[in-house]
């Protein structure tokens, strides 16, 4: 089952985004599946839903 994700990231180009939900088994998948999102992005935050 699949859990949900709040992070918050810092773009490429230094834009911050807050409150990007992202789904995943676990964090580590949910952080692999934000970082095919946003490429070259840096997670500030990140925390169960």
């Amino acid at each position: 089952m699949n859990q949900k994700f709040v992070f918050r990231i810092k773009t490429f180009k230094g834009g911050v985004i807050d409150n990007v939900l992202i789904e995943g088994r676990n964090i580590d998948e949910a952080r692999y599946r934000l970082q095919q999102r946003y490429p070259g992005c840096t997670i500030m935050s990140a925390r169960p839903k």
